[in-house]
């Protein structure tokens, strides 16, 4: 394990720590408590080569007991797409990630197929596969977003009613963050809501993009600070553009025989992210995962990953 991996790694255990607190009503037992050093960024031990000793471990957390990669390299992405995995990023595959999202507090998915993890910016992206057939995107001249953010808010209000058997406060989409927006050269359908938390009136922006393939979709969510998210979007959409599906999963390999998705790109956004989430039970991880984001807006993703600096 090098010392810049432990490093981030002691880094992602303050913010496991804390996160989890925060998103949850009554947290479970808490992990071993960071070092104060590490929380810098300095754990004990960071300046050592070879493997970090029980104090290191200790200072991280679970976090260093997932399998995380350092980039540069390329990732897989299970057996449908590959992502390149920069310098100064980690990643952990969907297994991992699945443990990562528990151990903030969430109740992980089936879909989930890896993570990009980038500590100095505070921010991460999870990857999700959803084998729903090949999307038409007929209706991409047709994507009215006033008419899409009603029918999100009708969805939502579904999500609520789980929200609240499960214990949990409600949320209230207020608006778009970024309109719908369909690339037809790489297939890569975007947009992004405000939701406020209706117990704590906290805000989040939960921002999705979701990439076309022949067999199904992949789902791109972007965890962040809202007041950050200008800045990372022209480096996460770069991050997309070295993504790309497996010979043979393209889009434009697409087959007659195929299966062909029950719903074009407006249901995408709202059938296929809502709807058809509550009918198969990942309704739950989708809003419990949003109460994390509004949580980690009360302390800062700066404090959640123990980074030092200034204010942004």
């Amino acid at each position: 394990m090098t010392p810049t991996l432990r490093s981030s790694l002691a880094a992602c255990a303050v913010f496991c720590l804390l996160s989890t607190a925060h998103a949850q009503e009554a947290p479970p037992d808490p992990a071993p408590a960071a070092d104060p050093a590490a929380a810098q960024g300095d754990p004990a031990g960071a300046g050592a080569e070879g493997d970090p000793s029980a104090e290191d471990l200790a200072a991280m957390g679970p976090m260093a007991q997932l399998g995380w990669i350092e980039g540069p390299t390329e990732a897989s992405l299970g057996p449908n797409a590959t992502v390149k995995v920069p310098e100064g990023y980690l990643f952990i595959d969907g297994g991992d990630t699945r443990k990562f999202l528990e151990l903030l507090g969430n109740i992980a998915g089936t879909q989930e197929v890896g993570m990009l993890l980038q500590p100095e910016e505070q921010w991460f992206v999870v990857f999700e596969f959803d084998p729903v057939g090949y999307v038409e995107d007929d209706d991409k001249d047709d994507l009215d977003p006033d008419d899409v953010l009603e029918s999100m808010r009708e969805s939502n209000e579904a999500g609520n009613e789980v929200r609240k058997e499960r214990g949990l406060t409600t949320l209230t989409i207020t608006g778009w963050a970024t309109k719908p927006h369909y690339d037809e050269a790489s297939n890569h359908l975007e947009w992004a809501i405000e939701l406020e938390d209706d117990a704590t009136k906290g805000r989040s922006v939960n921002h999705q993009t979701r990439l076309l393939g022949r067999r199904g979709i992949m789902k791109a969510t972007l965890v962040i600070d809202p007041p950050k998210l200008a800045g990372a979007l022209p480096t996460f959409r770069e991050l997309l553009a070295d993504f790309d599906f497996k010979e043979g999963e393209r889009y434009a390999e697409y087959k007659d025989g195929d299966k062909i998705a029950e719903y074009g790109l407006t249901g995408l956004m709202v059938g296929g992210a809502a709807v058809l989430a509550a009918k198969s039970g990942l309704l739950k991880s989708i809003w419990k995962f949003l109460v994390f984001i509004v949580a980690g807006i009360g302390v800062g993703l700066k404090k959640l990953f123990g980074r030092g600096g200034g204010e942004s």
